[in-house]
């Protein structure tokens, strides 16, 4: 397995960010989630949603 890059390497990967730049083109980590607002309010839905389920069974143990 290879350590290092070679200098024709590193100079394609730069002309490639350039390129890529140019044309409008963002660079993202791989594995990194982004979160939008539409992803925010989903989130906060699912939250509500899982704090009202657990009131709504506590009151119902609770009466038994």
């Amino acid at each position: 397995m290879r350590k290092y890059l070679t200098i024709e390497e590193i100079r394609n990967a730069e002309k490639l960010k350039a390129m890529d730049q140019e044309t409008g083109i963002i660079e993202s980590s791989a594995g990194v989630p982004k979160h939008g607002v539409g992803q925010k309010i989903l989130t906060s839905a699912a939250v509500i949603a899982a704090v009202w389920a657990v009131v709504i069974f506590h009151r119902r143990n609770r009466s038994q």
